[in-house]
């Protein structure tokens, strides 16, 4: 099978986590232009997206996977998506410029994450790469 590269990011989520699966609708309804496709972990799973990624860190938190293949995880995958939202280009452009500003971001993912239960937690799969796997799955 031939890897095929992605032409918009792609924000992994954890489709039976409460949570998650409300910050997702909200984060698709701001997604005016639909810069980015939304999928839950267990499809990415299921079409072999995260074989890089070891299976007990499957669910360990949402992810943003860049066309480039660059990913980001946690704290640092709200940072992204929200740079390729409308009302949030600013926002994160604020955010990666203070000195802080990443590290309370991924204190204030931790935190949001524990208080809900485990079912998204700490960064696992920062700077990899995922441009040997292909994507079958529609945007939306």
């Amino acid at each position: 099978m031939t890897p095929m590269r992605q032409s918009r990011p792609i924000f992994l989520y954890d489709a039976d986590c409460g949570p998650c699966a409300r910050f997702k609708e909200i984060a698709s309804f701001l997604d005016a232009s639909h810069a980015v496709d939304f999928v839950s972990i267990g499809e990415a799973v299921s079409s072999g997206l995260l074989d890089f990624v070891p299976p007990s860190s499957w669910f360990s938190s949402s992810r943003m996977i860049q066309p480039d293949g660059t990913i980001a995880s946690g704290g640092d995958s709200i940072v992204a998506l929200l740079s390729r939202l409308p009302a949030g280009k600013l926002p994160s452009l604020a955010i990666n410029r203070l000195p802080f500003g990443p590290a309370l971001t991924s204190r204030l993912y931790g935190v949001a994450s524990r208080l809900h239960g485990n079912s998204c937690g700490a960064p696992s799969a920062l700077g990899r790469r995922a441009s040997d796997v292909s994507l079958t799955w529609s945007s939306r």
